[in-house]
């Protein structure tokens, strides 16, 4: 429901948006997005559970996700 929310209905709408930018509309929508969930939404794209990530990856993602992470609708 929270992907609907923003406009997400289907995997290629996920993949057009980008995990970060989910990240930050779920945010001003006042959703309790996490970095988990970031993970979670780049994982399912590049078909890559989250917890295997690599590293790299991984903080990118945080480095992107750190600015948002005040934004609370």
């Amino acid at each position: 429901m929270w992907l609907n929310a923003i406009g997400i209905y289907t995997f290629s709408d996920m993949e057009s948006v980008g995990a970060v930018e989910i990240y930050r509309q779920l945010r001003e929508l006042g959703y309790p997005a996490s970095l988990n969930l970031d993970y979670d939404i780049h994982g399912a794209i590049i078909n890559c559970p989250w917890n295997h990530l690599p590293p790299d990856i991984r903080d990118d993602l945080r480095a992107q996700v750190a600015p948002l992470k005040n934004i609370n609708g």
